[in-house]
């Protein structure tokens, strides 16, 4: 009110930010409904009949990219359709277009349209899996992001009954980040035997647990295979081993 009052610069009002507030209201990124599906139709044996002690396991999580666009309530928490490749979409007009025949689509709401999406799943050691929440992005996803998304993750599972003792990704770049952040900083190093505080993290809800960090070994195995293709005689990635001889896929 005191800035309101003496700024040389036109502010607006308390009631004016307000109702532009609630205008642009978002719901935060979660969807407890998810857990309750899985509680219901898994844990409670309705569908599987195990026991709940059967449901010890890891969570897997990977960022898929998204070749059609999706449309996406964050006040219902509902897929409501797919679109086509517009920059800006909207569903009211994609269905009047269809009604009409008509591929022009009408002025409205502008919205950032979802180009990929980080998906979680728990499987259980006797290899039950349960999908877990879906989170979309336009491509920006950082690893302090993920880092979020995963706790919130492991916290909803755990809740429903499911223990998790391991998490497990590939090597890309945000997840080495975020892997960086769950051993608080600590470097991996060229050491021959690895410390426990390097590939495990405190439990965010049972602190005296732990969780184990471990990169997918189908992707460990395939940047080993195309590493050794790369290695060629006489070009830029030339692999030898300590005693000068050349290796690599003959």
């Amino acid at each position: 009110i005191f800035m309101h009052a003496l700024s040389l610069q036109i502010i607006p009002s308390e009631s004016t930010l307000k109702k532009l507030k609630s205008q642009m209201a978002v719901n935060e990124g979660t969807c407890p409904k998810i857990y309750g599906w899985a509680h219901d139709q898994f844990l409670n044996g309705e569908v599987s009949g195990d026991s709940k002690e059967e449901w010890t396991g890891h969570l897997m999580f990977d960022e898929m990219k998204l070749k059609q666009d999706i449309a996406w309530n964050a006040k219902t928490h509902e897929l409501t359709g797919l679109v086509d490749g517009r920059k800006n979409c909207s569903i009211a007009s994609e269905l009047k277009a269809l009604l009409d025949e008509d591929d022009s689509i009408l002025e409205d709401k502008e919205y950032d349209v979802a180009k990929s999406v980080q998906q979680y799943r728990f499987r259980s050691t006797k290899g039950k899996t349960i999908n877990g929440e879906f989170f979309y992005n336009n491509g920006s996803l950082s690893a302090d992001e993920m880092l979020s998304q995963l706790l919130q993750v492991i916290t909803s599972f755990e809740l429903i009954g499911c223990r998790i003792y391991m998490v497990l990704a590939d090597a890309g770049g945000n997840n080495a980040r975020l892997f960086t952040l769950l051993r608080k900083g600590e470097v991996l190093g060229e050491h021959s035997w690895i410390t426990p505080n390097i590939v495990e993290f405190q439990h965010p809800v049972f602190p005296e647990r732990k969780i184990v960090i471990c990169f997918c070994s189908t992707h460990c195995l395939k940047s080993l295979r195309n590493a050794l293709i790369l290695s060629q005689q006489g070009k830029a990635r030339y692999f030898v081993d300590k005693d000068g001889y050349f290796f690599g896929w003959l």
